[in-house]
């Protein structure tokens, strides 16, 4: 068959060129068996055959393609005109293709002139048509990279114009932005000076202050220690498992790319397999860890929540604000501030971020404990691919990623006790909106919409200058996290290129270490990734602890700074009240020196008193809910605290049906439906007669203030307790209707229930009359004096 010439030339005239490769028919005649003769082709053929991948050698039994005769016989008279004086055949090589064709080294087989030039042609055209389709491949490969080359080189270009351009706008923004705040910020941010509150407790020095304290309760003292150490154990070797899952991803991988690199499709395939084998196994940990995470920050919520509303409420700190002030350092360590934020807001988010820290630590740790070891085990020897360091990677990822710690702290520390402020900010706009809800009426008769705006407005003030703070503080760090989080994807790169190129690591180990390496700098670079909700943590933790302690002293204050009480003595004379030596003082006067009063079953005392004289502070003091010094016993023949009624002079009625509103302090189901439309109609609440009792509404907004008072006496109507102390009660009702309410309340009360009324002097003459016992505040001598 004809050869076809890449060269454009003949295909007799290219045959005959490539059978000048072929040794003379003579020569190979006269030197078929001599082991010493080498031919003047056999470097050019060695050339030609190293880089031909499969010679175009004959098979066995496949018949050798002669060229056409004309080029036979030029073959032949070409052969005779080369051949130099010692039989050889000269190294004459025209075509350049020729030149750069490697042929296999060949042994000149004995055998007819034309078999030789056949099989001699052959060889040649395979080599020559290899070579042809070498080069056009390379020259392919030469169009990519300079394809390649001048995108880079456009985009380099483009971007040289671009940079000084976003560098002027930004310096122009800069320059113009903060006069869009609409407010002053120049005024410095309030608690943000060196010596505020909020710098020092964010310190590095605190930032572990309040974690054991908060912690230790639920683990290791609260009623489900127990159910929490095996969630928490769970949790902890649940991580394990997945830092063991990450280390044979890591081996995974070096297999994978490797198989990709070799085109192994048989290892492919298997490692394909043992991805879904992984992956399944980390879908189901990493759900169940998800949802274990998630049964234990509800426990341990649940119990923190109860804990501290059990301290702030059964221990009466939540009362503690209506004491008279103390000084500056005691009463900033017992004020409880926004507790509603406290209780539903900063306990989620302390048990959420320290599981979450927490956790986030030990998998660093973890992470760094796998592999550390791999990664000092696959660095190469030379670091950089030039200076000899084992374990180098190690050390500059250590130092890459300390420094970038060091800096992130450096530029970003200012944010702690802003994060700190701001949500105090927050909490403190929240509660002024709510007092407005809940005086909404009081308010709209005042007019005062204005005067509350302009407050609700000047807490607003200060959240935007705190954000303005943080916002500006935020940029700084942003444009170190930024470039660094940036880099990260670079720089790892660049520090293996020198070993890759060098061929000193495959793209399997390659992409191993860059995993490897990976693992590690996430890892030591934890704490700049992590560093904004480290510093919201911080301040809820802060807020929370203060919350903690706050509750804690102001408990134990109100427990020593009342009054003491017992139980009546046994076989002492019956007695439903009797306080003894009761001291009360204010801070520029005294109220109370060694005040007594006894109260006996199925008295009716009224107590009667100027304004200011101190009537209502002696029942607070009797309850024990003001300081006083002194001792009260209170209750039945057994001591029964429990039925002793107090009813303020505003009762509160929280929203909720109708039954609780007139069951409150007690549950709704303590009294049957009779009884309490009963006790409504008996105290004229004509408003409600229509109103079914399983009635949802907000009654303490829905009724006037008579109406409320009118509800509080259906209410201990229906109680029956042993002793019932009314601090003026009826103040919002008229003298008749009054007088009336007093009259039903003897004929509904057992006889030996005792009443003790607080009245202003010149009260209802009806009501003074249904009293048995008078006493006067006599305020020269601060005592009572019956009358």
């Amino acid at each position: 068959a004809p050869h076809n010439d890449p060269h454009g030339g003949p295909p007799s005239h290219y045959a005959g060129r490539l059978m000048r490769s072929a040794p003379s028919p003579r020569r190979a005649a006269t030197v078929p068996n001599d082991p010493t003769w080498v031919s003047p082709w056999a470097s050019l053929t060695r050339i030609e055959d190293s880089e031909a991948e499969a010679p175009a050698v004959p098979a066995k039994d496949e018949p050798v393609l002669q060229d056409p005769p004309a080029a036979q016989a030029e073959s032949d008279t070409s052969a005779q005109t080369d051949t130099d004086d010692g039989g050889a055949v000269a190294p004459k090589v025209e075509d350049p293709d020729l030149q750069q064709a490697t042929p296999a080294p060949t042994e000149f087989p004995t055998s007819s002139p034309g078999k030789t030039a056949a099989d001699g042609s052959a060889k040649q055209d395979g080599g020559s048509s290899q070579g042809t389709m070498k080069k056009i491949s390379k020259k392919g490969d030469r169009d990519i990279q300079r394809k390649e080359k001048e995108e880079v080189a456009l985009l380099t270009t483009v971007f040289w114009g671009i940079m000084p351009t976003v560098v002027v706008l930004t310096l122009v923004f800069e320059a113009i932005h903060r006069r869009w705040a609409g407010i002053d910020l120049s005024q410095p941010v309030p608690g943000l000076q060196a010596d505020g509150e909020a710098v020092q407790n964010q310190a590095v020095n605190h930032w572990l202050d309040g974690l054991w304290p908060l912690t230790k309760h639920f683990f290791f003292q609260g009623q489900m220690q127990g159910l929490a150490r095996f969630l928490f154990v769970l949790l902890v070797t649940m991580a394990l498992f997945r830092l063991f899952l990450t280390w044979c991803s890591n081996q995974w991988e070096s297999a994978f790319w490797d198989s990709i690199e070799k085109r192994h499709t048989g290892q492919f395939w298997r490692c394909m397999l043992l991805f879904l084998l992984i992956a399944a196994v980390n879908v189901l940990t990493s759900t169940y860890n998800d949802y274990i995470s998630s049964m234990l920050i509800i426990r341990w919520r649940t119990a923190l929540t109860m804990t501290l509303q059990e301290r702030w409420l059964i221990g009466r700190a939540f009362y503690l604000e209506h004491f008279p002030p103390r000084d500056a350092d005691a009463q900033r360590q017992t004020t409880v501030d926004n507790p509603d934020q406290r209780l539903q807001e900063d306990i989620a988010g302390f048990v959420g971020a320290y599981l979450s820290i927490f956790f986030a630590i030990f998998q660093c740790f973890g992470t760094l404990l796998v592999f550390t070891p791999v990664l000092f085990r696959l660095s190469p020897s030379y670091a950089f691919g030039f200076y000899y360091c084992p374990g180098w990677l190690l050390y500059v990822s250590a130092a890459y990623s300390l420094f970038g710690s060091f800096l992130t702290h450096t530029i970003g520390r200012t944010l702690l006790p802003l994060s700190f402020l701001g949500q105090r900010m927050e909490a403190n706009y929240r509660h002024a909106a709510m007092e407005v809800r809940d005086h909404t009426l009081s308010i709209a008769m005042y007019g005062s919409e204005g005067v509350e705006h302009a407050r609700l407005t000047r807490n607003y003030d200060l959240i935007q200058r705190v954000t303005w703070e943080n916002m500006r503080f935020a940029k700084h760090l942003g444009f170190f996290r930024n470039f660094y989080f940036l880099a990260n994807d670079v720089v790892p790169f660049c520090i293996l290129a020198g070993n890759y190129f060098k061929g000193q690591i495959t793209l399997g180990q390659m992409m191993q270490i860059l995993n490897a390496l990976r693992r590690v700098q996430e890892a030591l670079s934890s704490f700049v990734s992590a560093y904004p909700d480290i510093t919201n943590a911080r301040a809820t933790i802060d807020r929370l602890y203060h919350f903690w302690n706050a509750v804690e002293l102001a408990g134990k204050h109100v427990k020593e700074a009342t009054v003491t009480m017992q139980d009546p003595a046994p076989g002492s004379e019956a007695t439903v009240l009797s306080a003894q030596n009761i001291n009360i003082s204010l801070p520029n006067r005294t109220l109370w020196e060694n005040a007594e009063l006894v109260v006996k079953p199925g008295e009716r005392v009224i107590l009667l008193g100027r304004d200011g004289s101190g009537k209502s502070v002696f029942l607070r003091a009797v309850a024990g809910i003001w300081p006083a010094q002194g001792l009260v016993r209170m209750g039945g023949d057994k001591g029964d605290r429990g039925n002793v009624l107090f009813v303020p002079q505003k009762p509160f009625l929280p929203p909720g049906s109708l039954r609780a509103a007139v069951s409150y302090p007690e549950g709704p189901e303590e009294y049957d439906e009779q009884s309490v439309r009963e006790m409504l109609q008996a105290v004229k609440l004509k408003v409600l007669d229509d109103v079914p009792l399983d009635h949802v509404g907000d009654w303490g907004k829905r009724l006037s203030g008579g109406e409320q008072q009118r509800l509080a006496f259906a209410h201990a109507m229906l109680r029956r307790p042993e002793l019932l102390v009314l601090d003026e009660t009826t103040a919002a009702i008229g003298e008749a209707e009054a007088a009336e309410l007093y009259q039903i309340l003897g004929e509904r009360l057992p006889q030996s229930t005792a009443v003790i009324t607080v009245a202003h002097e010149g009260t209802s003459p009806s009501v003074e009359k249904w009293h048995n016992v008078r006493y006067k505040c006599n305020v020269d001598a601060h005592k009572w004096e019956q009358a």
